[in-house]
């Protein structure tokens, strides 16, 4: 059975490594500024959503890193909401985001 992996060079493997570290970095800083409260769940969406990096974080990732909103919380509200669980911010639907943006707006 073929691989369905490309064949990389050492120097294209090398970059695309480099890049993946870089936006797991990027993720990671955008979840430690939520859980810090520097930036607040309705600014981060906002970012989040116009960034191609950063649309790509799980919803339940973003939820998690907000001050107040643990395990249990997350799921009940996904569940009320009808949004799966690996669903990725992205990807919310209007009705969706609409939820979401209610939520984490107060």
């Amino acid at each position: 059975m073929a691989s369905s992996l490309p064949n990389l060079t050492p120097q294209q493997r090398a970059t695309a490594l480099q890049k993946a570290a870089e936006t797991r970095a990027k993720r990671a800083e955008f979840t430690a500024r939520l859980r810090t409260g520097e930036t607040t769940g309705a600014a981060g969406l906002d970012e989040a959503l116009g960034d191609e990096v950063l649309a790509k974080t799980r919803l339940t990732s973003f939820l998690r890193a907000l001050p107040g909103w643990g395990k249990v919380s997350v799921e009940n509200f996904l569940e009320s909401n009808n949004i799966a669980d690996n669903r990725r911010l992205g990807g919310l639907g209007s009705i969706q985001l609409t939820a979401v943006r209610d939520a984490v707006a107060g």
